[in-house]
């Protein structure tokens, strides 16, 4: 269609051409308004560190507790513990893929030390296990099982052979019909992955492989060990692009206790587990600290308190007991004992002499 003059263009208010009229109205009919759209709140399973129907993924150093803290999550999943922040938590299936534990001699023992149900915790058969997060047995894996949790450890065994991890639209291609798959079914998806070996860069350029890994992950979970006490493991909420960024989480792994969380470490940054064995920086100080440097000024003075009122003390100083039963481990010499019907906490000024423990 062609105008011979402005007149003709301000006159015809009508398309001459019927055929291009049909073309560009197949043309706008692919957009939408906004306000045709309808919204959805983000429902979570671990608010704010995991959503439901997206991808979030865990990464850290070989050995710094990353598959310990995702079986953790598959345990408390499968028998509705608590996770930490969480009143309550719905007992649902999980699926465990994995590619180095096996079942019979490492995981299965492992999830019943974490008190998993592992009625409720399943895994692929090894004739049918896949070897490519492209086939199909992970989605009728979804679709008969019901499960509400997947978890992929290590992410890099299941790229297939011919997907390069460092070309970012190979690693898109991947990921993005299990983004799909995590949405279809309202489901988490949690990838397990490594840290490349590089050294000064920001913590979100860490992860191994292309930056899509980051870019189309909702939630990043960075696992490394504390830079003064190499047997406590904290994650740090590294990416959250769904809701706020969650309060750092600490916790111990030992053969007397197995799994235990550990409150006051909740201001610890990637930077102190990524740089801390190596920069200078003077040591922040947790929580943790601060409640250990309430209990040896008060007890400097002291030898016993009520319970409640040392507590109440603590509170006021936003110190919350949890921190403060903690930090009680580390004043030697401090114990509790019952009174009628009061405990009481009290420090056996003999035991003290004998030596601390180093913070």
């Amino acid at each position: 269609m062609q105008f011979t003059n402005n007149e003709n263009y301000e006159s015809n208010n009508e398309f001459e051409d019927e055929e291009f009229e049909e073309e560009y109205n197949e043309e706008e009919s692919v957009l939408m308004s906004m306000a045709e759209v309808e919204k959805e709140t983000v429902e979570w399973l671990w608010y704010p560190y995991i959503p439901y129907g997206k991808i979030t993924i865990i990464q850290g150093n070989p050995g710094d507790g990353k598959t310990n803290l995702a079986l953790k999550i598959a345990a408390c999943v499968s028998s509705g513990t608590p996770l930490p922040g969480l009143p309550e938590l719905e007992q649902q299936k999980v699926i465990y893929l994995s590619a180095e534990d096996g079942v019979r001699d490492t995981l299965k023992p492992r999830l019943e030390e974490l008190g998993a149900d592992t009625k409720n915790v399943l895994f692929f058969k090894e004739e049918d296990k896949p070897t490519a997060l492209s086939q199909r047995a992970i989605e009728i894996a979804l679709d008969m099982s019901g499960a509400k949790v997947l978890i992929i450890d290590p992410i890099q065994a299941f790229m297939g052979s011919r997907t390069d991890m460092n070309k970012a639209n190979e690693v898109r291609e991947t990921l993005r019909p299990v983004g799909e798959l995590a949405e279809k079914y309202k489901c988490s998806i949690i990838l397990i992955g490594h840290l490349n070996k590089a050294q000064g860069l920001n913590s979100i350029y860490r992860g191994i492989g292309s930056m899509d890994f980051t870019a189309i992950s909702r939630s990043i979970l960075l696992v490394g060990r504390h830079k003064d006490d190499s047997g406590l493991r904290i994650f740090v909420h590294n990416k959250s692009s769904l809701g706020p960024q969650g309060p750092s989480q600490a916790f111990r792994l030992d053969g007397a206790n197995g799994f235990e969380w550990v409150d006051g470490y909740d201001d610890v940054t990637p930077d102190d587990i990524l740089y801390a064995s190596r920069n200078q920086k003077a040591r922040t100080e947790t929580k943790l600290d601060m409640a250990i440097t309430f209990l040896k000024s008060y007890f400097t003075d002291h030898t016993e308190v009520e319970a409640k009122k040392i507590q109440e003390m603590a509170k006021n100083k936003n110190i919350c007991k949890r921190t403060l039963d903690e930090a009680k481990k580390y004043i030697p010499g401090l114990g509790s004992d019952k009174k009628g019907d009061v405990w009481f906490w009290i420090l056996n000024k003999d035991q003290t002499s004998k030596g601390g423990t180093d913070e």
